[in-house]
């Protein structure tokens, strides 16, 4: 069962402008500071958004996942983070209904673009 949005990921070409740019625009507050994820080719920011949060994203490996997403794309929305209560189980019965899945590890998946209308979704188990 899905028990709320978690966070919606954005990409940009450079972090700290959009994280400048969102804070000024909106005024909102960082909940991390820049945090890089060299196996996912990535660093990233969260920004708190009432009781979620934006994570902004910027890809660091030219050769990656993000940098190709970013190339072919261009920036904005990424992803929408789904919190859930079972994350197996509810793959299960979404991959009974069709649905492809990309990326997968303990307590998170991924649901390709191509099943869902367009729309990444980051599926990540809550702390029950």
């Amino acid at each position: 069962m899905i028990k709320g949005i978690g966070h919606a990921g954005i990409l940009v070409s450079n972090l700290d402008e959009a994280v400048a740019l969102y804070c000024d625009l909106f005024g909102l507050e960082r909940l991390t500071q820049v945090t890089h994820w060299p196996g996912e080719g990535m660093k990233n920011v969260l920004l708190k958004v009432g009781n979620q949060a934006f994570e902004v994203m910027e890809p660091t490996d030219p050769e990656g996942g993000l940098a190709r997403f970013l190339e072919r794309r261009g920036e904005g929305l990424h992803h929408l983070n789904l919190e859930v209560d079972d994350v197996d189980g509810l793959v299960k019965s979404l991959e009974a209904k069709g649905v492809v899945t990309l990326g997968r590890g303990p307590g998170f998946c991924f649901l390709h673009p191509k099943s869902t209308k367009g729309v990444l979704f980051e599926l990540i188990q809550s702390a029950k």
